[in-house]
């Protein structure tokens, strides 16, 4: 058997195309069409749209509620929100589309460090100086409380990026895309499975293992881990496909922006229901609340993916009584 340290993602072909938008893009989104009610807005109130009218039509397994869930392999916030989104499409007439999008890292590196100089001392802390600290605490503490105990930082980081010392002169440096070994790989794999409707699947798989790994050996789990999520291609033959085709892989993630961008957001991870985005693991409640007051029924028979009940999940009946009385 071969040693776990010894083994090489393949090589991917750069891409033609990152997907970051331009201002062009991101005008006229959903978001910027109701970010206020109009009664405190300096804008014109005509340029805003009112808020949406619930659903009126029956929710069944035929004709269920449709959420998009906006993830990144590089977003342990996604990875802790996979459960419950797996739950509510198993359990509710609801269906989850997962959609994989190339990380902030490596569409604009310029998220992790600005370079305007700002007035004041010359040592002046960067305005992101507490971000990686509160995340890596942070995300350890929702683990917690949602009952995820396989959760750890993961390691090897699947972006290259200096984080590690603080003080290190190349802090926050995130490498060239032709040196970043990991990252194109994880996603086209993400993307070779949504195109076999399996990206919710490949996701509950997938975290696990990159998340829960502090060995450095993740990498050499992901192979036999796609296997299983049954794709109706194995792993080698997706890989040479990728590698011989990967527009066909690239329009996935590019199209999956899209939608993230037409909702009016660029964060990970964010769920959209008709258009409505909703930014961060811990906004899951509200779009739940959301999915309630427009119709949301429990199925008849669960359905797969399946999941264990989360440790802590709204409970329906009650958001029910407040929603309908």
């Amino acid at each position: 058997m071969s040693n776990k340290n010894d083994f090489t993602p393949p090589e991917m072909p750069i891409p033609a195309e990152l997907g970051a938008p331009t201002v062009g893009d991101t005008t006229g989104n959903w978001l910027e069409q109701h970010w206020d009610s109009g009664s405190f807005s300096y804008r014109n109130v005509d340029s805003l749209l009112p808020p949406p009218v619930p659903l009126t039509d029956s929710v069944t397994a035929e004709n269920p509620l449709k959420v998009d869930f906006m993830i990144s392999i590089r977003s342990p916030y996604s990875a802790l929100m996979v459960h419950r989104c797996a739950w509510l499409q198993s359990q509710f007439n609801c269906k989850v589309t997962t959609r994989i999008v190339l990380p902030i890292a490596i569409r604009n590196p310029a998220y992790f460090g600005g370079t305007v100089k700002q007035p004041g001392p010359d040592d002046i802390a960067p305005a992101n100086w507490y971000l990686m600290n509160n995340i890596y605490w942070d995300t350890l503490r929702v683990a917690q409380y949602q009952g995820l105990d396989w959760y750890r930082n993961a390691s090897p980081d699947p972006i290259k990026m200096d984080l590690w010392p603080p003080d290190s002169p190349t802090r926050n440096k995130i490498a060239a895309l032709e040196d970043q070994p990991y990252v194109l790989w994880l996603v086209r794999l993400f993307c070779a499975a949504q195109l076999a409707g399996k990206s919710l699947d490949w996701a509950l798989k997938m975290y696990p293992i990159v998340w829960a790994d502090s060995s450095g050996q993740w990498p050499a789990e992901i192979p036999e881990a796609f296997e299983r999520v049954g794709t109706g291609m194995s792993y080698d033959d997706t890989i040479k496909d990728i590698q011989a085709n990967p527009a066909k892989y690239d329009a996935v993630f590019l199209e999956n922006e899209k939608v993230q961008i037409k909702a009016g957001h660029g964060g990970i991870p964010v769920t959209i229901f008709r258009n409505e985005p909703y930014y961060g693991q811990d906004r899951f409640d509200y779009m739940f609340y959301r999915l309630v007051e427009n119709g949301l029924t429990r199925r008849d028979e669960p359905i797969t993916p399946f999941v264990d009940e989360p440790l802590r999940f709204l409970d329906y009946d009650r958001e029910r009584e407040i929603a309908f009385g």
